[in-house]
């Protein structure tokens, strides 16, 4: 199946999985993609399967897409209770499964994620941290707070176990996950936030006395995320001289002591412990103390000189300060702190991506792709890198031969596998978007057609194809062919809504489909305001809504939406450029880089 998925084969790879009635994850994957819900639904039925027939792995992972498939129509009380069923089931796996149960918790995690439903992941989360060992090896993934929680997994552990032993010890946990989310999110009352200062600060003290050298390697990583820990919880509380006390005293710490490994080290399989000096500096670089921050990235970046963020950090904050000359020499010579290093380069790549450093990151593509090799199975996921960074840059052919180098690292190294099923059928899909929007992009109208519409075969609802194609064949002016495929995508998901008409997803898709193309403007207003009353608490269909204001050149409608969001998730970067986008930029400008793919 995945051999036919490969060659864009998706239909012959549905049949196969259908005939022989197995891995019931990816052919559900399929359906769904393909608008194909009630098929998705039907897969395991009464008269269809038995017990005998299909094991317990194929029943969990047709369980989470019956639950996703369950939202998306509309019919979110039964989804949560089948979600709710399957955690239950995950607490205490029977035998048999129970080698599988990290994995299938984390794909529950995921599928709830994905869908929007974050207060029962963290609730479920919470259950799962007991049964989960504190930090796998790199080859096995994801730990439940790196899923959570990313690149603050390490200080989002500290807090919800200080926080769970010394608050309500008895009680259920989900309640402190969520905290804790909070409280790094900056959104936690004043009282929950002072609460947690003086638990981090009460265990700090009480920790045993002694130089550097006489704290191991464990008990030095502890005070490191208890640390940052505290840093992070007083900066979200505004109390900002406490916080940069702490954020100094971490950095230190990680400085002087044995490597830290680090949350998401498995993703490039390099050390992440100089993120406390990266905190420090974006600390002070929000606050507006450009100067100061550039101090902390150059004082970092000396600590650990092979990684080039910080001295780039330092460069860009020393521009800010009014010193251009000094801060683009270091940005210019950040770029070849990696040398041959293709991992430490594609975490760098990484980073500039996340922050939106366009320019940077088509640089550092380049240099990638002229001076590392594909010596281990790391490589892939930086070629991953390299191809988001490339289509960042509209250099459709760069994204579509990295797609297919990291394909080939997946395909000629044995024991390793996407971490999510879904990426069976998307990467290998997305080289064929790629190679659409190249076509386009090169004038050959004609050809990209023919590979837009063999993508709308596969998944006729691709918005992002859509949005992506149509306003360039407008600005060509080939008007037909751009009408062509908005109305594709258009008929699909309308649909799905008269078969599913309590569906807020297909809703959202209309309204983002009818923005990014600026077709439909008045009905997509309508379809994003009844998915945002379906959902208020979903920030996906906020984002829409604010979006089809700003096609609609209603400014202050759509400032008014991101304000509130950008106040709910302050940490978020994405949103900040939006905020700046909608207040004086260009309506038909592309929507920035998002921060969570």
């Amino acid at each position: 199946a995945f051999s036919l998925l490969l060659n864009n084969r998706a239909g012959d790879a549905t049949d196969l999985l259908l005939e022989k009635r197995q891995n019931f994850g990816l052919l559900s994957e399929i359906l769904i993609a393909g608008l194909r819900y009630r098929d998705a639904l039907d897969l395991i039925g009464p008269g269809k399967n038995t017990a005998e027939t299909v094991g317990p792995q194929e029943r969990l992972e047709f369980a989470l897409r019956r639950a996703r498939v369950l939202l998306i129509t509309g019919r979110r009380g039964e989804a949560v209770q089948l979600f709710t069923r399957v955690a239950d089931g995950l607490r205490t796996p029977d035998d048999h499964a129970r080698g599988d149960a990290p994995s299938a918790r984390r794909a529950l995690l995921r599928s709830e994620l994905r869908v929007g439903l974050r207060d029962l992941a963290c609730d479920h989360a919470a259950l799962f941290v007991r049964e989960e060992a504190a930090r796998p090896d790199p080859e096995e993934g994801e730990t439940v707070f790196e899923l959570m929680f990313g690149t603050e997994a390490d200080a989002a552990e500290t807090l919800f176990r200080a926080l769970r032993t010394r608050l309500n010890p008895g009680l259920e946990p989900g309640p402190t996950m969520r905290r804790v989310r909070d409280l790094l999110n900056g959104t936690a009352p004043k009282a929950a936030a002072d609460e947690a200062v003086k638990i981090l600060a009460e265990e700090s003290a009480a920790e045993t006395p002694g130089g550097r050298s006489e704290l191991n390697s464990a008990a030095l990583r502890r005070k490191v995320t208890r640390l940052t820990a505290l840093a992070a919880t007083c900066s979200g509380a505004g109390r900002f001289d406490e916080a940069e006390t702490a954020f100094a005293a971490a950095a230190e710490a990680a400085a002087d002591g044995p490597d830290l490994i680090g949350a998401r080290a498995w993703v490039f399989g390099t050390s992440d412990a100089s993120r406390p000096w990266l905190e420090y500096g974006d600390f002070l670089y929000d606050r507006g103390r450009f100067a100061d921050a550039a101090v902390r990235f150059e004082a970092g970046w000396k600590r650990f000189p092979d990684q080039p963020l910080l001295l780039f950090l330092s460069g860009r904050a020393l521009a800010k300060a009014g010193n251009g000359a000094e801060g683009r020499r270091r940005t210019d010579l950040a770029h070849w702190v990696g040398l041959g290093n293709e991992r430490a380069r594609g975490k760098f790549l990484e980073e500039l991506i996340r922050r939106g450093e366009a320019k940077a990151a088509k640089r550092e593509t380049d240099l990638l792709l002229r001076a590392c090799w594909s010596r281990d199975f790391y490589f892939g996921n930086v070629m991953n890198q390299t191809a988001r960074a490339a289509a960042l840059a509209r250099d459709w052919p760069t994204a579509e031969l990295c797609v297919q180098r990291s394909l080939l690292v997946l395909i000629k190294s044995p024991g390793v596998h996407y971490v999510d099923t879904t990426a069976y059928l998307q990467v290998p899909h997305e080289m064929l978007v790629f190679r659409a929007r190249g076509l386009l992009a090169a004038g050959k109208v004609g050809e990209a057609m023919d590979r837009a519409r063999e993508c709308l075969d596969i998944t006729p609802g691709h918005v992002e194809l859509a949005t992506g194609m149509v306003p360039d064949l407008d600005h060509l002016g080939r008007v037909k062919e751009a009408d062509e495929l908005f109305g594709r995508v258009w008929k699909a998901y309308q649909k799905v809504l008269a078969d599913y008409p309590e569906s807020p997803s297909a809703r959202n898709a209309l309204a983002a489909l009818g923005a990014g193309c600026r077709r439909e403007l008045d009905r997509s207003l309508g379809y994003a305001k009844e998915a945002v009353e379906a959902t208020p608490e979903s920030a996906v269909f906020r984002e829409t809504l604010a979006e089809v204001h700003f096609r609609r050149g209603e400014r202050a409608a759509a400032m008014a939406i991101m304000t509130k969001l950008a106040s709910e998730y302050p940490r978020s970067r994405l949103y900040r450029r939006q905020l700046s986008r909608y207040k004086s930029g260009d309506l038909a400008s592309p929507i920035p880089e998002t921060e969570d793919e």
